[in-house]
């Protein structure tokens, strides 16, 4: 098997060991699950600006159970590029620590070093959405996580406020009292799912990834001690840096109805465009 290919199959891997059906690999192949995920998204108040702790640090995000470092640099490109944006960046970036705690892994994408910003060794750019609340209104958080080095190291990159000027108080109110009447009394947020449909419909930037429905059940073909009960098969296409493969993922099911990554196999080169999503 080529080097290239191993890689691929490596992060492919890695990815399904760390997060389950939150790796990005599993997203590409399977489509936006998390549509449909009905845990909480905390929301996040924020109050009066105040001094920005710009000492380096570790936050656990509690999504992903990453360890993601917050550095002065997050601090610096985020205000670089605040324009008028500033006054909620600044009090965005006091309450940074919980933002990141609070923040859900939506869209991945393939990172080259572009910018002197970023790290020689990077790999992926991972963006995170957190709710965010400043004098009752709503808006969106939207933070990008560098992954880079031989060991996967997690770094915030920089903040983005995404506005929500359509939904008003008292939607936003009504999707918060909903969850709390359908899963949890005391909960102070919103469904993953809602906040992915907030996210779908306000960031311009957000690429959804449609379902893929060309998987085929193969069935069991040999008693399993395991809870699974049956398997799927489907061709899959994988960009690693511009390196494009195609293979077939092997996807079981438990008896709870879970989605499992089972195995990649048959990886080879291949080609293939990309089509341009349409905004209007």
């Amino acid at each position: 098997m080529h080097e290239d290919i191993k890689k691929a199959e490596k992060w492919a891997r890695k990815f399904y060991k760390e997060l389950g059906t939150k790796s990005p690999f599993f997203r590409a192949w399977f489509g936006d699950w998390r549509a449909y995920d009905n845990d909480l998204a905390i929301a996040t108040p924020i109050g009066s600006k105040a001094e920005l702790n710009k000492k380096n640090r570790t936050i656990t995000n509690k999504d992903t159970n990453w360890n993601i470092q917050v550095t002065k640099d997050v601090f610096d490109d985020t205000l670089h590029y605040a324009s008028k944006e500033k006054t909620y960046l600044e009090r965005l970036l006091t309450n940074i620590d919980s933002v990141i705690t609070n923040a859900i892994l939506l869209d991945t994408t393939v990172s080259e070093k572009s910018t002197s910003n970023k790290k020689g060794s990077t790999h992926f750019m991972h963006y995170m959405y957190s709710l965010v609340e400043y004098n009752g209104n709503p808006f969106l958080a939207k933070i990008a996580v560098e992954e880079y080095g031989n060991d996967s190291n997690h770094r915030a990159y920089n903040v983005e406020r995404i506005k929500m000027s359509a939904l008003s108080r008292a939607q936003y109110s009504q999707m918060k009292s909903a969850y709390r009447g359908k899963f949890a009394s005391n909960a102070d947020g919103i469904s993953i799912a809602d906040l992915f449909s907030l996210v779908k419909q306000y960031d311009k930037k957000f690429n959804p990834k449609t379902v893929n429905k060309d998987f085929l059940n193969e069935g069991l073909k040999h008693e399993r001690k395991d809870n699974i009960v049956d398997f799927a098969r489907g061709e899959i296409l994988i960009d690693v840096s511009g390196r494009k493969y195609l293979a077939d993922a092997v996807v079981g099911f438990t008896k709870s109805g879970i989605c499992e990554l089972h195995d990649i196999v048959n990886m080879k080169y291949t080609s293939f465009e990309y089509k341009k999503r349409s905004y209007t």
